[in-house]
């Protein structure tokens, strides 16, 4: 993310401004392989630490949020992905920002690993499960899209 997906705004109404965060429609992009799930690893500067995260990012003007997510998981893993389903969208922050997220899932029907950038790895349900019990996965957007994707996809 950059200074380019978001600005601060200050919503003037009759009674009192609202300050808020003018943010770009967001994609994430959950891939699984036999049942293991591919993350990779960022360095997120404000917390000057990195995260194991899905892949995902901000959708450009004029792009669609399927034509996002598949660009988002090309250049962040090296991955490229085909036909998709969307899962869930949603907002992480109402009342502080404008910004939705749309949680897209793909099958993959060959391991991943080696054809990826080396910030990638699989994690089995056991270890996502393991790293959240662990607070290792603080990413409040992956928490929530993996939440969901338990709960409504079959096994």
């Amino acid at each position: 993310m950059n200074s380019k997906d978001f600005k601060l705004k200050v919503l003037k109404q009759p009674s009192e401004s609202v300050c808020y965060l003018d943010h770009k429609d967001t994609v994430i992009g959950i891939c699984t392989y036999n049942g293991e799930f591919l993350l990779i690893n960022q360095l997120r500067p404000i917390f000057k630490d990195n995260f194991w995260e899905f892949p995902g990012g901000s959708i450009e003007v004029n792009e669609s949020g399927d034509e996002a997510v598949k660009r988002e998981i090309q250049e962040e893993t090296g991955v490229q992905v085909d036909q998709g389903r969307k899962l869930i969208e949603f907002i992480p922050s109402i009342g502080t920002s404008n910004e939705t997220i749309s949680v897209y899932h793909f099958s993959l029907n060959s391991n991943p690993i080696g054809k990826t950038t080396n910030n990638c790895r699989l994690f089995s349900l056991k270890e996502l499960d393991s790293e959240f019990s662990k607070d290792q996965l603080l990413d409040g957007k992956t928490y929530l899209a993996f939440l969901y994707y338990l709960r409504n996809t079959p096994s």
